[in-house]
C-alpha cells in the first residue's frame, strides 16, 4: 500500500513538473477509485463480521468500532406529505422563474397579483465528466 502511494506521489511531482499530463492522471485516479470502491463493497459484509471481532480495540494502528446504521423515515405512502411536496416543487418553480426573470424587473403572478422573490443562485464547482468510450 505504501508504495502504490508513493507512485502516486511521485506521479503529482511529475505533473507539478510538467512531465506528466494531469487529466490523464486525473482518468487513472477516477479508475483507481471505481476499482477500489467497487472492492470496498465487496468486502465489507465480512469486514462488518470481523469488526465485531475487534470492537473497542485497536487492529493494525486504528480503534475499531463497529456502528450500527442510521435509520430515515419515508413519506411517500403519505398522500397529505406527497401533496405539500409538490405544492413546494411548484412555488420552488415560480421562484426560480422569478430569478431567471430579474433583469425585466420584479415577476408578477398576473393572474393572482402575487409578487415572487427570485431564488438564490448557487454556483457549484466545475466537475470533470469522464465516460468511457466503448
Amino acid at each position: 500500500m505504501k508504495k502504490m502511494i508513493e507512485q502516486l506521489s511521485d506521479t503529482m511531482l511529475e505533473i507539478g513538473g510538467g512531465n506528466y499530463c494531469p487529466l490523464q492522471f486525473h482518468i487513472e485516479l477516477k479508475e483507481l477509485a471505481d476499482t477500489i470502491k467497487n472492492f470496498q463493497d465487496q468486502v465489507k459484509p465480512l469486514a462488518l463480521t470481523e469488526a465485531s471481532k475487534w470492537h473497542g480495540q485497536v487492529y493494525h494502528g486504528y480503534e475499531i468500532t463497529r456502528k450500527a446504521g442510521g435509520g430515515r423515515y419515508n413519506y411517500d405512502h403519505i398522500p397529505q406529505v406527497m401533496e405539500l411536496r409538490a405544492e413546494l416543487k411548484e412555488r420552488e418553480k415560480l421562484h426560480q422563474h422569478a430569478y431567471k426573470q430579474m433583469n425585466l424587473g420584479i415577476f408578477l403572478n398576473e393572474q393572482t397579483g402575487e409578487v415572487y422573490e427570485p431564488a438564490q443562485y448557487l454556483q457549484n464547482e466545475d466537475t470533470i465528466m469522464l465516460k468511457a468510450v466503448k
